[in-house]
């Protein structure tokens, strides 16, 4: 008995190519988002006079709101992150990701960042990890399932051949 006969290859390649083709549209879109979020800010505070006081004011008030943000950041504490990881590791990459949004769009529309580079790298970077712990799931199914599929095919009897 051919145990690759039975046992059909788990994931197909093209299941893995439109996995990773939805998640690189998404992240797409998010960093889209957040680089329009980034500019409508940066415009949105920025627009009107300025003042050497006004443009000092800004940069401080952007450094607040960094910080409150930072202070929020639950990944700060590694034993709270570990723990939140273990229970719910896509919903914590989702959370960076959304947290690492905000904190670019306030750096950026408050003048503390020189471009949007950095932030956009750590958003897609954190949509990457979504897409590799996605992957990786699959390959894991496709063990489980080979290997029963081997347990299976050791069990069942020989079929007589007529």
């Amino acid at each position: 008995m051919s145990i690759s006969a039975d046992v059909p290859p788990f994931p197909p390649a093209r299941r893995i190519l439109a996995v990773a083709t939805t998640y690189g549209a998404v992240a797409g879109a998010v960093a889209g988002l957040a680089l329009t979020l980034m500019n409508g800010a940066q415009h949105l505070i920025w627009h009107g006079a300025h003042s050497p006081l006004r443009s000092a004011a800004t940069i401080l008030l952007g450094g607040v709101i960094i910080v409150l943000l930072r202070r929020k950041d639950h990944h700060l504490d590694a034993l709270d992150s570990l723990i939140a990881e273990a229970e719910d590791p896509v919903a914590v990459h989702w959370r960076r990701t959304l947290h690492l949004c905000a904190l670019g769009v306030v750096a950026v529309g408050f003048g503390g960042a020189v471009g949007p580079e950095a932030g956009l790298i750590a958003v897609v970077t954190e949509l990457s990890t979504i897409l590799a712990r996605r992957i990786t799931s699959m390959q894991e199914q496709h063990d489980v399932a080979t290997l029963v599929g081997a347990v299976i095919a050791c069990l069942l009897p020989e079929r007589e051949q007529h």
